[in-house]
């Protein structure tokens, strides 16, 4: 059991409970021991202890003390030596129990694999399987038999019938009296031969299906059989109710096809001739559209009239001719609109729009028109120009709400915050060369407090990619440790890289004797007269 250890330093007050010391020759290098000096000698009985040499020792030289083949008889057996398979002790000689098919060996006691005189093994908790595999068969539940393997239960045997978790593969038949049910996929790689093959309702989906005889589908007007790709029919096709289609692609007929004067809804005729026998009793309109306006019916598809209209603001400048030209207004120069002439004059307000020379603008020739700095204030700011992200506008200067770009991906340089920073994402990249923090603390894994988790630092080491050593919190235990081979992603640390606890010192003026440790196994404490404890 752990408890508090003094460590004996130079200058201790050393309280040991027993000292063990080996040493050579007659033991003159240890400094205030002389073997000669020992209070008795040891004498043992030749008969059943002996000595590696003679039957008594002083304490000069090490020796072998052992017993002596027979030297122990059942009187000095203790009642405590006997358990599972042994008899006797206190007083009674042990017995081994064995038989036909069952070695008692020096260290255990082996059951032949070809033995056939074990005819029952029985108790309410019997388990049998291999331990460090993991895989049993657990008859400790009444009336149910438990297949596991790698600690999971993959067979059930109860009252119900057998119930197995993942696939079945069978080299030989499967006869079952009653039905078979299976939760997930039944695969075949030969012939599943039925007598009946039903289909319930609620199947929609029948990848591939043969039947060597005739078959029926669905047993109600209201059942569904949907096919996805390429139906083939060898053979007449009969439907005694509606046929309903809802895309028909390319339709070949070798012979004629008679619809017995029901009608034909929506049908497309993209090739081919219509004998002139046909009546067509739709009267289709043809409807301009673009810088053209007008529409055009046509009568039994006999024939019509259309007139076109050309749409306002349609006419581009290479349209006109020169002649359509006033030159008091438009000046017309390769049959492209180059210069509009204003009648008036236009002034600009010099404080926050500017020309490029002067502020009026006749017409007469190019000029760049342009917002001075600080021209437009947030009055002017019309509502619209505020998009997602953006606040303000329509008398209120404009102001940018982060929260609002949900899916941007902005790009800022030399970005400083003055409130609050949150970031929801998954993972938070920072590519600088020093990082700067002016907090006192950093706190992290803040999201874990349902369910705790390790959290800590893990520092690039080694040639492996995104991965390195780390100090951690270690939650199973509630100490700092050390860890090596941690990936960058990893939310834990398997029991195979962590390499041991980071070691604490506290301190305190009184011995931690019948004290508890803050931490546990390799915590230090050192007390006000230089002590050192270590609770191990």
């Amino acid at each position: 059991m752990p408890s508090w250890k003094k460590i004996i330093v130079s200058g201790s007050n050393a309280e040991l409970n027993q000292v063990t010391a080996s040493f050579s020759g007659d033991g003159s290098n240890i400094t205030g021991i002389s073997a000669d000096s020992l209070a008795n000698a040891l004498t043992v009985d030749d008969t059943t202890i002996q000595l590696n040499s003679g039957t008594t020792y002083n304490g000069s030289a090490a020796r072998t003390i052992s017993v002596k083949d027979g030297g122990v008889d059942a009187d000095a057996l203790a009642s405590g030596v006997s358990g599972n398979g042994l008899t006797g002790g206190g007083g009674s000689a042990l017995a081994v129990g064995a038989g036909n098919g069952i070695t008692v060996n020096t260290n255990d006691v082996a059951i032949t694999a070809a033995q056939t005189t074990i005819t029952s093994v029985k108790n309410n908790s019997l388990i049998i399987g291999g331990n460090s595999q993991n895989n049993t068969i657990d008859f400790g539940t009444d009336d149910v038999i438990l297949f596991d393997t790698d600690n999971t239960e993959r067979m059930r045997v109860d009252a119900a019938g057998i119930d197995v978790t993942g696939a079945i593969t069978s080299t030989g038949a499967i006869t079952a009296d009653g039905d078979i049910v299976s939760k997930g996929d039944i695969t075949a790689q030969g012939d599943i031969i039925a007598q009946r093959y039903i289909v319930s309702s609620s199947v929609n989906i029948i990848t591939s299906s043969f039947s060597s005889g005739s078959t029926i589908f669905g047993n109600d007007m209201d059942d569904t059989h949907q096919f996805t790709g390429s139906v083939f029919i060898t053979g007449s096709t009969t439907v005694s109710e509606t046929l309903t289609a809802t895309n028909i692609g390319a339709f070949t007929a070798a012979g004629a096809i008679n619809f017995n004067n029901e009608n034909m809804t929506n049908v497309d005729i993209d090739s081919g001739d219509i004998a002139s026998g046909v009546t067509i009793n739709k009267s289709p309109t043809i409807t301009l559209g673009g810088d053209l306006g007008g529409s055009l019916e046509l009568t039994a598809l006999a024939g019509g009239t259309l007139t076109a209209t050309i749409q306002a603001d349609s006419v581009q400048g290479t349209m006109l001719n020169d002649d359509v030209a006033d030159d008091s207004t438009i000046e017309i120069s390769s049959n492209n609109l180059s210069v509009l002439k204003v009648p008036n004059s236009l002034t600009v307000d010099d404080a926050t729009i500017t020309l490029n020379s002067g502020t009026t603008y006749d017409g007469s020739g190019g000029k760049t028109i342009s917002v001075k700095d600080g021209g437009i204030d947030e009055d002017a700011l019309a509502t619209s120009v505020a998009g997602s992200g953006i606040a303000g506008g329509g008398g209120s200067a404009l102001s940018v709400d982060f929260t609002e770009l949900t899916g941007a991906s902005p790009t800022f340089t030399n970005l400083t915050l003055s409130g609050n920073l949150t970031v929801n994402g998954t993972t938070s990249t920072i590519a600088t060369s020093n990082l700067e923090v002016q907090d006192a603390f950093g706190f992290f894994a803040t999201g874990s407090a349902g369910t705790n988790v390790d959290a800590g630092i893990i520092v690039q080491s080694g040639s492996a990619v995104d991965s390195g050593s780390a100090l951690y919190h270690d939650i199973s235990s509630k100490r700092w440790a050390v860890a090596k081979n941690v990936a960058s992603t990893a939310t834990s640390v398997t029991e195979g890289q962590w390499q041991g606890f980071v070691a604490t010192v506290n301190t305190g003026s009184d011995s931690p004797i019948g004290s508890s440790p803050n931490y546990g196994v390799g915590e230090i404490h050192v007390d006000a007269d230089g002590e050192i404890y270590i609770y191990s």
